[in-house]
């Protein structure tokens, strides 16, 4: 699940989006099954390369995200998210806050947890794109 606000979005197996500007609206949100669809990779870069630029992008892996995830998908990842290897092994949950954009913002965060471990949550607070003042 991914929680914007007091938006609740449940999704399915595989590489769960959503991805909003930095006011806060809602640009898509998109679900690729990456265990079983053969052409969910290919889908998941075209995907990353039309997202405009200076987005929050949100994913979260359900269920298992790693079958059908190919080397170019790893790669369109990694250009959202900065801090850790986006690749992933069989069963293991995954979650980050990430940014579409020129610079990367000090708030991305993400964690990963191997099967069995439960759900991987990540939490922050962003203002405009900014780190929110506590």
């Amino acid at each position: 699940m991914v929680k914007l606000r007091r938006l609740e979005e449940s999704f399915h197996r595989g590489h769960n989006f959503v991805v909003v500007r930095c006011d806060g609206s809602l640009v898509s949100n998109q679900t690729f099954d990456t265990h079983f669809d053969s052409h969910a990779s290919t889908n998941l870069v075209n995907y990353l390369q039309g997202l405009p630029n200076d987005v929050i992008v949100t994913l979260a892996v359900k269920d298992e995200g790693s079958t059908q995830l190919r080397a170019d998908a790893i790669n369109a990842l990694h250009t959202i998210i900065h801090i850790q290897s986006p690749s992933m092994v069989f069963r293991e949950s995954m979650a980050f806050i990430g940014y579409k954009g020129a610079t990367i913002p000090s708030w991305q965060i993400g964690t990963k947890k191997s099967s069995g471990e439960g759900p991987s949550v990540v939490t922050a607070r962003i203002c405009k794109c900014k780190t929110c003042d506590a």
